[in-house]
């Protein structure tokens, strides 16, 4: 009786294989074209940590503009041209506008009580009513304006923040992500080292929000006034992913031409500076992955635009316009911005691309242009 038993459970585990592996063998068909894997793995091993992109360019050479990858036994699906792009997220957004689920990320944003935390959320939420809903309250908190931090150590907080929920949000890079019982594991074992790293973040969260709170309370019961170099930061961080390209001396010469002598920009000029418009867009598309439209793409697609896009372009038409009015930026003594070339700018990957550090040369323009620049952050702040 006991071989019997036996024959039986050995029957249905063979049985249950071979549907698993038609199954799969089945799907695999219906995906695009993409790199073989290695076991388990899939392609996670082949995609570096930094410059993802330029493998992916690589590949869609290879394999074309749909492109099937695999990370650990998820599936991922590369877009690389505009045309694929339109024709999947933005003809059939219904179908393509919901997000891919990252537990680490989500608990990162869920236990941060901020409005960093809830933007993060909004950006991997799954499609549905709940995402609508949030984007509603998100546009809402937007259009109060924008917050001020205080100082470069802020702005570096926000930076790290940053730089963690990208990591956060990158295709296996937690196993608790793609093994859900490791989040039962403790932290000290292996397996569990996601914790700290949710802890870390929700930590710098505290003093991201904390910080300039503290620093206005201060200065309230000091009776003095703001601080004079304040950083702003908006709904979204998408001024930190810009760089000023060739062309800012014709700019210069067009506020030269169109604005009052030793006046500022305002958004009400925006209609009569048509270079300065375009080359705020050049900014965008500097150090793009793919030759795309930047004012169709830089903020998202479809169903997924990102909904502080409109706060975004104005309070970058303000940082642009000031700068280049009040100041000279180059990469040596000699007062060309052209030289400030994009290709000898490196860039720092994950879901948000920015630029990395690199020297450069700034001086005035006019020093009676930096104090009304100067007398304008105070006003503001």
């Amino acid at each position: 009786m006991t071989a019997w038993y036996t024959v039986d459970i050995l029957a249905i585990l063979m049985a249950v294989s071979v549907y698993q592996y038609l199954k799969k063998h089945s799907r695999q068909q219906l995906l695009p074209p993409g790199p073989r894997g290695i076991p388990f793995f899939g392609n996670a091993l082949q995609i570096p940590l930094e410059q993802q992109w330029k493998v992916l360019a690589s590949w869609a050479k290879t394999y074309g503009d749909v492109m099937h990858l695999s990370v650990m036994g998820q599936s991922l699906i590369v877009l690389s041209s505009a045309e694929a792009i339109t024709d999947l997220l933005e003809k059939r957004s219904i179908l393509y506008c919901d997000r891919p689920q990252f537990p680490t990320a989500g608990d990162m944003c869920i236990h941060s009580k901020s409005r960093i935390g809830y933007a993060g959320y909004v950006v991997i939420t799954p499609y549905g009513d709940r995402l609508r809903q949030s984007r509603k309250l998100f546009l809402d908190a937007v259009k109060t304006g924008i917050t001020v931090l205080q100082e470069s150590q802020a702005l570096e907080v926000v930076r790290q923040v940053e730089e963690d929920f990208s990591k956060a949000t990158q295709p296996g890079a937690f196993m608790a992500d793609r093994f859900p019982f490791l989040r039962r594991v403790p932290e000290w074992l292996p397996g569990g080292g996601f914790k700290k790293v949710v802890k870390e973040f929700l930590l710098r969260i505290s003093v991201a929000r904390d910080q300039p709170f503290d620093a206005v309370r201060e200065a309230v019961q000091l009776r003095s006034t703001f601080v004079r170099k304040p950083v702003f930061v908006s709904a979204g961080v998408t001024e930190l992913t810009s760089l000023a390209g060739a062309g800012t001396n014709k700019a210069q010469l067009e506020f030269d031409e169109y604005i009052e002598p030793g006046c500022l920009p305002k958004l009400s000029d925006r209609s009569k500076l048509p270079y300065v418009n375009s080359l705020i867009q050049e900014v965008l598309r500097c150090g793009a992955v793919a030759p795309l439209d930047p004012r169709t793409f830089a903020f998202g697609y479809g169903r997924r635009v990102c909904p502080g896009r409109l706060l975004a372009e104005d309070l970058m038409f303000m940082i642009i316009t000031t700068v280049l009015t009040t100041l000279r930026i180059s990469t040596t003594r000699v007062f060309d911005s052209s030289s400030l070339e994009p290709d000898s700018v490196k860039f720092v990957g994950g879901v948000i691309r920015r630029p990395d550090d690199f020297d450069c040369h700034i001086t005035p323009r006019s020093p009676d242009l930096v104090a009304g620049a100067t007398v304008r952050l105070d006003r503001a702040a």
